[in-house]
């Protein structure tokens, strides 16, 4: 099968291609037309040809690249999670579409993403903007890619440029780092929390190594005091103003955790202040099951929660402190106790254990030192032992 070219204008050719009978019974030719030397119309009646008869041609789609965002995301807000939804949303909106969103998806090219890549990595969204750091165009790139790979599922475009483009290297802000309080740091905030609506969240959080969604999705059914033991089945999650409950993402996210005895009597007298503030609130009270949640029963919103551990640290004084700070300590106390790393992987609801050392590798040094102060003892008992 062979194409024919016409020079339509000074500069301008038509590509024709017969594509045969179509279902209709009629017979289709693709008119496209290209810009600029013959030799680039060449090119492209060659490549509709070759895709003709290999059977890979696409007929072109009209849409815009930000038409096919939006109901790309649409597609997929049925099959991730509400938080996911709104990141991606916040990407597409505030970024995709501003940058890109005007080219016909066809039309987009792998130097339409890089050059906006680079730009973004100069001057950020618009011109005077801060610039963008490499680990935030990288999710950009994750989002940008995923859509067209879609697009070229549903044969909309025939190959993904974002396939071709490689995130350019670029001044990166330093990632926050796993910083654990030190045992002052705890006495101070345990104090500072003490007749606080924080203070059995805070107090829990340590002895548990929850996550913040973990902790105010905890609910009563969840619990089992008499063997002292609590069950991760859900967290929290807040998006778009909307609070809904979700399950761990991952099997090990899904886990049993058991409960130091401290813990577990300073549930039992929190759960019988609950009873009597639901007793005094009666029909008012706002009953969702929460271990920890509004005087009136309803969610505590982890935005909200975040504030009120932000206000408190500021009145303690401790340098830098976030409430995922205290899942850290967590992990950092019981691994310095020298407990079993795959322990403390699990108790984390870490996917694999790599994961737990990669993030408390600062702790292994000080584990490898007492480890070998421990044989020094063992080997000094076995040589006292001989004489």
């Amino acid at each position: 099968m062979k194409g024919t070219i016409f020079r339509r204008s000074p500069g301008s050719w038509s590509v024709v291609v017969p594509m045969g009978y179509g279902p209709d019974g009629k017979y289709h030719r693709s008119w496209q037309t290209v810009r600029g030397p013959k030799k680039d119309a060449e090119r492209l009646l060659a490549t509709l040809v070759h895709q003709v008869n290999t059977g890979t041609y696409i007929e072109p789609c009209e849409l815009s690249l930000h038409e096919h965002l939006r109901e790309w995301l649409a597609y997929v807000s049925k099959r991730l999670s509400a938080r996911t939804v709104q990141r991606y949303a916040e990407i597409i909106e505030g970024h995709l579409i501003p940058a890109l969103g005007t080219k016909r998806l066809v039309d987009l090219r792998p130097l339409d993403i890089s050059r906006y890549y680079d730009y973004a990595l100069a001057h950020g969204r618009l011109a005077g903007d801060a610039p963008l750091s490499r680990s935030t165009l990288l999710k950009f790139h994750h989002v940008l890619h995923k859509a067209l790979k879609e697009a070229v599922a549903w044969q909309r475009i025939a190959t993904n440029p974002a396939a071709a483009v490689t995130v350019p290297n670029g001044a990166d802000r330093p990632a926050a780092k796993a910083r654990s309080l030190t045992d002052e740091e705890c006495a101070r905030l345990l104090r500072a929390v003490a007749g606080d609506r924080l203070e059995v969240p805070v107090l829990f959080t340590l002895a548990t190594g929850l996550r913040r969604g973990e902790l105010l999705g905890l609910r009563w059914c969840d619990l089992d005091l008499e063997a002292a033991k609590l069950r991760v089945a859900h967290s929290l999650e807040e998006a778009g103003g909307v609070l809904r409950l979700k399950e761990p993402k991952t099997r090990a996210g899904r886990r049993t955790i058991p409960l130091p005895a401290t813990a577990v009597q300073v549930l039992r007298h929190h759960r019988a202040a609950q009873d009597e503030l639901r007793l005094a609130s009666g029909p008012a009270y706002d009953d969702h099951d929460h271990v920890f949640c509004l005087p009136d029963g309803s969610p505590w919103r982890p935005s909200a929660f975040s504030v009120a551990f932000h206000r408190l640290v500021k009145r303690t004084a401790i340098e830098a402190a976030r409430f995922h700070d205290l899942r850290h300590t967590h992990a950092t106390q019981l691994l310095r106790a020298g407990v079993a790393p795959k322990v403390v992987s699990e108790r984390l609801g870490h996917a694999n254990i790599a994961i737990t050392l990669d993030i408390y590798a600062h702790v292994l040094p000080e584990m490898q030192n007492e480890a070998a102060a421990r044989m020094d003892v063992i080997l000094q008992r076995a040589l006292g032992a001989e004489q």
